[in-house]
């Protein structure tokens, strides 16, 4: 048998594995950059540590788990996809695969995670708003300048975004 036969029979065999024949309407992504930032400025990036939205991974709610494929959330991560992946900082990417055309929102993501997310708290009692720090949430399309963007739960994930999270000293904002 030669090498490029053995190769199209492994790659067949790969492929088939993996896909499952399920049919998508809505294939997309998004990125989330969640980071603390302390009193003098450094900042520190929140990373999930196990999968969201996959088997084995934080999956809190099953509300739209008939919508994904492969057995995953429809809104699913993996610590894998988070980090440097644009080249421009700690991002997760969010993968958007769904069996039904629904507009996901940043609360449904958050739901499957397990975690608040608001204003007043994000992830824990430990990043509540007071007077010293507040959680801000601002949006970036196509690489332009973020601006803020006060829709928290209820904000449409939209592909290729950027949405991030900061929790900092009340001064900073979205620049």
């Amino acid at each position: 048998m030669t090498p490029v036969v053995l190769g199209v029979i492994v790659g067949v065999v790969i492929y088939a594995s993996w896909y499952s024949g399920e049919t998508y309407v809505v294939n997309t992504h998004t990125y989330l950059m969640v980071a603390i930032v302390d009193q003098k400025g450094n900042t520190r990036y929140v990373i999930p540590d196990k999968a969201i939205g996959i088997p084995g991974g934080y999956i809190a709610t099953t509300q739209y788990l008939s919508d994904g494929v492969n057995g995953n959330y429809p809104l699913w991560t993996s610590p894998s996809l988070c980090g440097n992946v644009t080249g421009t900082g700690d991002l997760c990417l969010i993968r958007i695969v769904s069996k039904v055309q629904r507009s996901y929102t940043l609360g449904d993501f958050f739901k499957v995670w397990g975690v608040p997310l608001g204003p007043a708290e994000t992830f824990s009692p430990s990043f509540i708003t007071n007077s010293t720090f507040s959680w801000t949430m601002c949006t970036s399309n196509s690489g332009s300048p973020y601006v803020p963007n006060d829709d928290w739960g209820s904000h449409v994930l939209v592909s290729t975004e950027v949405v991030l999270l900061a929790y900092s000293p009340t001064t900073l904002g979205c620049a």
